[in-house]
């Protein structure tokens, strides 16, 4: 045959189709067919039928095997269509500078993605998933469903059991909540209840607050606060609630608004101390302190109290044959006493003035006493002028004694006009000028 270029020849994508391919060997030309490199019979280029290119797809039990003769080797990984196997000793690594995933895109159930030890019970072969990094990285667990944890040391749980520590190398096993396992911190899950006789420690600082039924006892402060703009309750809806201080104090307060103590019903709100205590009310820095014998009276039709102190009796003793004489004026109610005929006199300055009207709005009870008889008389008063005068007893003699209460029916003069109680006692003529006594209780309504 001529020469002719290779580029001239006719093209043939078969392997199996050429009859002939000549090369050299040690005694000269050859030729090798294509069938011969294809079933490696003649075993030139071994096993070229298992070399996969580019885009190649391997066909049914195909697998690409990788050596390493090294320092303890051999080593091999196989790697098929079923899996890859590894028969060195040694760690075999995977590692990515980017995110490594493992991901089922498949439609079957159950478990899809296993990861198992093969070696059996007692082996010591384990399964470790660290994740390293640092500070605020972590292990994350996260299912569309359920977490399902299982094992032959963590025992079989019962539904509202957790997992707790059953040693300080973290090892887990499922306890029962609130039970009594030695060594196991007891916890509790939501609406959990306890049983009868049980109770919970907190220790803080040394101070030991225990939980029970039915009571909490501290061995230091202890406190309840509530959140903003709700209620705190005590109470269980039948027996007494005990608040029980032991030695110390016990401190009710309100950072915000109002501290409402209050009782249901008919029942009763009763302050009551045991052997010396005190009861002690402290009404702010708005109301001055109290002095000894200070009462608690109301400032205001809402039931704020304050302290006050009491009218003491306001006694007057008046001696006089000749002029007109002043008993008790307290610059609204004026009581005096009229020489020349005898007499209690009443003058009563009203509120801006007088009203004009010829209405009630005063009412005089007075009862006297003469040594033989008693007697009791009311009359009534308006408040038409600037001032309101009236005669209570036209012949006060010797010995006679009179008791006077005047006060206001007209709420509308209420709480400025208060309650007089007055008592007139005179003297026999014994006593030089016979002296008239004049003792006044006011007080407010």
């Amino acid at each position: 045959m001529a020469n002719v270029k290779i580029s001239n020849l006719p093209v043939e994508n078969t392997l199996a189709n050429m009859t002939g391919i000549a090369g050299y060997n040690a005694a000269g030309t050859a030729q090798i067919s294509g069938a011969d490199i294809i079933s490696g019979a003649a075993q030139p280029v071994p096993n070229l039928a298992s070399v996969l290119g580019t885009g190649s797809i391997a066909t049914s039990g195909q697998t690409i095997t990788l050596g390493n003769t090294g320092p303890g080797g051999p080593y091999t990984a196989t790697m098929g269509a079923a899996g890859i196997a590894i028969n060195n000793s040694g760690p075999f690594d995977i590692s990515s500078n980017g995110e490594i995933k493992m991901s089922y895109t498949g439609g079957g159930g159950g478990d899809q993605i296993i990861i198992s030890t093969i070696g059996g019970l007692g082996t010591g072969a384990g399964i470790l998933i660290d994740s390293g990094g640092s500070v605020g990285t972590g292990l994350r667990l996260k299912s569309a469903t359920e977490i399902n944890v299982a094992g032959t040391g963590l025992g079989t749980p019962a539904v509202g059991d957790v997992l707790a520590a059953k040693n300080v190398s973290g090892d887990l096993e499922w306890v029962t909540a609130g039970g009594t396992t030695p060594g196991i911190v007891d916890v509790l899950n939501a609406g959990y209840t306890g049983n009868s006789g049980q109770q919970i420690n907190l220790t803080t600082g040394g101070t030991v607050t225990q939980y029970s039924q039915p009571s909490i006892i501290s061995g230091g402060a202890f406190s309840i606060t509530q959140g903003n703009n709700s209620l705190l309750t005590l109470g269980n809806g039948g027996s007494p609630t005990t608040i029980l201080g032991g030695s110390g104090a016990i401190q009710v307060g309100d950072t915000g608004g109002n501290l409402l103590i209050s009782t249901n019903g008919s029942d009763k709100l009763q302050l009551s101390v045991n052997a010396t205590g005190e009861v002690q009310f402290y009404l702010g820095s708005n109301n001055p302190a109290p002095a000894i014998g200070d009462v608690l009276t109301a400032k205001s039709t809402s039931g704020d109290v304050h302290w006050t102190t009491p009218a003491a009796p306001e006694n007057s003793l008046t001696i006089s044959n000749t002029v007109d004489t002043d008993m008790f004026d307290d610059g609204v109610v004026r009581l005096w006493w009229d020489v020349s005929a005898s007499d209690i006199e009443l003058e009563i300055t009203n509120q801006g003035g007088g009203s004009g009207s010829t209405s009630s709005v005063y009412h005089a009870s007075y009862t006297n006493f003469d040594g033989s008889s008693t007697s009791t008389t009311t009359t009534d008063f308006n408040a038409q002028n600037a001032t309101t005068t009236g005669t209570l007893d036209f012949n006060f003699a010797t010995d006679e004694v009179m008791i006077l209460r005047l006060w206001t029916p007209d709420t509308s003069l209420q709480p400025g006009f208060g309650y007089y109680e007055v008592t007139f006692t005179k003297s026999s003529s014994l006593y030089t000028g016979t002296p008239i006594l004049c003792s006044v209780r006011k007080s407010s309504l």
